[in-house]
């Protein structure tokens, strides 16, 4: 009668679900890391923006500073 009984005959049933529910959380994980990993570069990208445009911005102040002295 070994084998027969329902435990045994449910085993492979509670490992599929087992692996399932393995399987979903890797895949919530590898979603939350994705998402992060884009929020981080959204905000890389922002604070160059800003240091370009700060910059530009030196590099027009000195150039009519330049053109003002010069001139004189």
């Amino acid at each position: 009668m070994q084998g027969f009984h329902i435990g045994v005959n449910n085993r492979d049933i509670r490992v599929a679900r087992n692996n399932m529910k393995v399987s979903r959380m890797q895949l919530k994980l590898q979603v939350a890391t994705t998402v992060s990993a884009a929020l981080n570069l959204y905000w890389d990208l922002v604070s160059f923006i800003d240091a370009v445009r700060i910059k530009e911005s030196a590099l027009e102040s000195a150039q009519k500073l330049l053109k003002t002295t010069s001139n004189k």
